[in-house]
């Protein structure tokens, strides 16, 4: 039986040393997402104006896609991980902090090299690097969304772009219930699973983003 320390969702508190590389990884992804997409919530902290970004972005894109990551936290690959990592830090400061102190991190925790433990601001960090190359993808598509880690509310301009959106980020076999027969897996290349029960699209309506 494992230890419940070594559980992928188990809390781990926050150290100076663990605060300050959360720091620096924020301050490079910062760079790397204002110009693209302001809103990315770890660029954009202030949730008291989410509503009013709402109601002005559904005037021009007036349908939705929602979605988020079945049990995220405990799904992150750590290899997949570094991946990602080692392509944003590619100073000689940014790859030393990935040797000594990243790559150390991640193998004092998790079972299997996955897992990111809850109530840690540098796994916080990670958990929202993590899905970058999702988001990078929807600003390829020119597809708006707001993410809240991994809570997705997409823009669309019709009803039927939530379905084109899904081919392009969703695996075939996740909706074997679904029309959807082909795409590109965007989210396979992560290894997550879009949690089905919480999938939804539709028209925005007062009501919608009141509760969005």
């Amino acid at each position: 039986m494992a230890n419940i320390n070594q559980l992928p969702y188990y809390l781990i508190n926050n150290t100076y040393k663990t605060n300050q590389i959360a720091k620096f990884l924020l301050k490079k992804v910062k760079k790397l997402l204002k110009e693209k997409c302001p809103y990315h919530y770890l660029v954009f902290q202030r949730k008291d104006k989410m509503l009013k970004i709402i109601q002005d972005k559904s005037k021009k894109y007036p349908y939705f896609l929602r979605f988020d990551i079945e049990k995220y936290y405990p799904s992150i690959n750590h290899e997949i991980l570094l991946d990602i990592l080692r392509k944003i830090l590619k100073s000689r400061q940014g790859q030393k902090l990935l040797k000594t102190e990243i790559l150390p991190f991640l193998n004092k925790i998790g079972i299997q090299n996955k897992g990111l433990p809850l109530g840690n601001y540098l796994s916080y960090v990670l958990a929202g690097i993590y899905l970058l190359p999702l988001d990078i993808k929807l600003i390829k598509l020119n597809k708006p969304f707001l993410r809240v880690q991994d809570d997705y509310l997409v823009f669309c301009k019709n009803k039927k772009e939530p379905e084109r959106i899904l081919k392009e980020i969703i695996s075939p076999r996740e909706m074997a219930a679904s029309p959807i027969s082909r795409g590109k897996p965007e989210l396979n290349k992560l290894e997550l699973k879009i949690n089905i029960n919480k999938l939804n699209s539709g028209k925005f309506t007062p009501l919608d983003i009141v509760l969005v």
